[in-house]
């Protein structure tokens, strides 16, 4: 079970909606103590959706109202959040895809997550020409990553991170 103060989480989807919110609520709250702003990181991310041909209208103005109202409600928790001391072992697998360019999400960051989170399986993937959006930007490779290693539930074909965990 993870707790958040005095609210417990048990169910499968209930968990993974939360492991998500803090997962992101982490990578915002480090970022948001760096150079980056709220309006950048937020541009940013809708104009990636909104060039996005796989989306129709409808689902670029979910986009945005969901963005709007996620940071809205949201932004405080965000940014009380540290996975790194919150969230020490997970009992399920990790698999973290992460563009070397990303703007949004620092790259150093979530690979320091991924090194120190105790995991039965853990993957970090880089990918080297994409920023935010690695499925959209090299799909390839995610697709393949995908299919070989999260289905799979094994981590053959991520980065060697171990080895560059700094003591």
């Amino acid at each position: 079970m993870l707790s958040l103060g005095a609210r417990y989480i048990s169910s499968s989807s209930s968990f993974s909606s939360t492991l998500w919110l803090l997962i992101f609520a982490h990578f915002i709250r480090r970022i948001y103590q760096s150079s980056y702003t709220l309006p950048l990181m937020a541009t940013r991310s809708l104009a990636v959706v909104l060039h996005y041909k796989g989306y129709t209208l409808k689902d670029k103005l979910n986009f945005a109202m969901g963005s709007s109202f996620s940071i809205k409600c949201l932004w405080d928790f965000v940014l009380q959040t540290d996975l790194i001391k919150q969230v020490p072992e997970l009992k399920v697998p990790v698999y973290i895809f992460q563009g070397k360019y990303d703007y949004q999400v620092s790259y150093v960051i979530a690979k320091e997550f991924a090194m120190t989170v105790n995991a039965p399986v853990k993957g970090f993937y880089t990918f080297e020409n994409s920023a935010h959006s690695p499925c959209f930007e090299e799909s390839e490779k995610m697709c393949h990553i995908l299919h070989t290693d999260v289905l799979q539930e094994k981590a053959d074909l991520s980065d060697n991170i171990e080895c560059s965990i700094a003591k």
